[in-house]
């Protein structure tokens, strides 16, 4: 490793990418979920706005039968003949660490379970998880080397979520000038196809690669510079003509950012390390104009906000009400959704909210105690959170708030996990139980973190840990879920699971409050009336603004 090592001149794309100029690029996002490839488009869009005369072309192999993924995608190559293939590669999981993922019901009972037979059943059922992860991994890797090997004339950047996060392993693994791209690509694009001069570029180049059995990164300690993000909306009549995939896409849901970057830096979140803490805010005209060509265009009536968070403090609360003000006059008929904290909804915002089709809003809690929020460094107070449901139900809210829990996190305590049943029994006291869907989501520890370093530093991980080891030992690091707090947390999960996984949620945190009682019922208190086995509500000193 040579990290920091800048090539020729001080430039470290000049020995593998040359000068340029470059005419030609076809994007191509490797097989995934079915999901809008934003990121692609995205690319696709700053380069028609900012070099019109290069040529493009928008493969996605995640709608394509997987047999027909490597033929289609050579042909597509011989007849475009790009100068630069831009890879995203979105995903490399093959699991999630909640209850909506059969995996983590999987490990559970692998980890946890009394029955025998049901340690057996999931050992099997993980032998496939992870022979499916190690196929996903060979396949996406087998198209870049592929690429690589029969268009060698052509310049190759790798980029997306997957090997932003991973690139530290996935690099020693690409063909030696395959050009990995870390966090945003615009302006690494912008370099390659142009030949700009390092000393023009704003901020040093993100990027990794592999020559001559060598591995070169630049800048990787550095945070992502804000981007200006006040050109043009994204020209989808042209996406439309470069995508043969589009009608893959109509009536799905589709996602539109408005903004970059997030100014919270809590431990366990890849955005501040991906797309960095300085936000910038797109043109509320902007993104309605992309909004309304997609639901003319594409019968678009789900649109999910592919921010970070969708409201960041008051200018992007401001930007966040021009946006729906705007979907109301355009007479937008659509279900907007993203991930929301509740905290900065005041009630001409719920109302606004409410008016512009808001749908069912996913809220990232993780803790319902405040003491963890602030170990976390969550960046939100819990009495805000409540009241911004409350003026969410006032203004005729009739959607569910999904509240992402994630029990037994660094400095967890039998208090601060009663806290968090408690959190679920007021926001069900302020929605209705029937509008609050809680999800049981632990932590995955991720690589760039904080809460990585600091697992690392108090030796639960090795400085040297492959986080992309996937066996028994390293699963069970990875998915946190440390002793003491494992035991009661499990049983409550497994006791759940047995009626099903699905919306199994509240199951847990019933069984969770109930087992917790009886093994400590010094901490308890009385039980809340009208809410059998429940806790009471904290006090909350009067004229304070402070939750208890």
């Amino acid at each position: 490793m040579h990290p920091g090592a800048t090539g020729a001149a001080g430039d470290p794309l000049a020995a593998i990418a040359g000068r340029g100029p470059r005419g030609s690029v076809l994007h191509v996002r490797l097989p995934c979920n079915k999901v809008w490839p934003l990121g692609a488009i995205t690319l696709a869009g700053h380069v028609r706005q900012h070099h019109p005369h290069v040529r493009q072309r928008l493969l996605d192999l995640a709608v394509l039968p997987p047999a027909r993924r490597r033929d289609y995608l050579l042909e597509e190559i011989r007849a475009f003949r790009p100068e630069v293939i831009a890879i995203s590669w979105r995903d490399i999981q093959v699991f999630a660490p909640h209850e909506a993922d059969a995996s983590l019901e999987n490990s559970f009972n692998f980890f946890y379970s009394n029955s025998l037979v049901k340690k057996v059943l999931s050992s099997f059922n993980g032998l496939k998880m992870v022979a499916a992860y190690h196929a996903n991994l060979r396949e996406n890797l087998g198209t870049v080397r592929l690429l690589a090997k029969n268009f060698p004339d052509a310049l190759i950047l790798l980029g997306g979520g997957a090997f932003s996060v991973f690139h530290k392993q996935l690099t020693p693994r690409l063909p030696s000038g395959v050009i990995g791209v870390i966090g945003e690509g615009e302006q690494v694009l912008d370099r390659v196809l142009t030949g700009t001069p390092p000393a023009t570029v704003p901020a040093p180049l993100r990027i990794s690669f592999h020559q001559q059995g060598r591995v070169t990164e630049s800048a990787l300690s550095t945070s992502p510079p804000p981007l200006d993000l006040a050109e043009g909306a994204i020209d989808y009549a042209y996406i439309r003509d470069i995508f043969p995939q589009w009608e893959a896409y109509r009536g799905h849901q589709v996602s539109v950012q408005t903004k970059r970057g997030c100014p919270y830096r809590c431990a366990y979140c890849l955005y501040p390390y991906i797309e960095g803490t300085q936000v910038s805010l797109r043109p509320p005209q902007r993104v309605l104009d992309e909004m309304e060509f997609l639901h003319r265009h594409l019968d678009a009536r789900d649109i999910w906000f592919a921010d970070a968070q969708f409201l960041t403090g008051r200018r992007a609360v401001s930007n966040a009400e021009a946006i729906l003000a705007g979907i109301i006059e355009r007479g937008l008929n659509i279900t907007w959704s993203g991930y929301v904290r509740t905290s900065s909804i005041t009630p001409g915002l719920a109302d606004l909210m409410v008016r512009s089709g808001v749908g069912d809003l996913e809220v990232g809690l993780a803790s319902g105690s405040q003491r963890m929020v602030n170990e976390m460094q969550l960046g939100f107070r819990m009495d805000n959170l409540y009241r911004g449901a409350q003026n969410l139900k006032q203004a005729g809210y009739r959607h569910k708030l999904i509240l992402n829990f994630s029990p037994n996190m660094p400095g967890e305590t039998v208090a601060s996990l009663l806290e968090t049943v408690e959190s679920y029994h007021r926001f069900a006291a302020i929605m209705g139980e029937e509008n609050i869907y809680p999800m049981i989501f632990f932590i995955g520890v991720q690589p760039h973190t904080p809460m990585e370093q600091r697992l690392i530093a108090e030796g639960h991980l090795a400085p040297d840990y492959n986080p992309m080891s996937l066996n028994p030992w390293s699963i069970k690091k990875l998915l946190y879920n440390p002793h003491p707090l494992n035991g009661p947390i499990s049983e409550a999960c497994l006791e759940a699971w047995r009626d099903g996984t699905e919306d199994s949620g509240r199951r847990v945190l019933t069984a969770l409050e109930r087992i917790l009682r009886q093994r400590h019922p010094d901490l308890c208190g009385e039980a809340r009336p009208g809410g059998p086995g429940s806790l009471p509500a904290p006090p909350r000193p009067a004229g304070t603004g402070q939750p208890a």
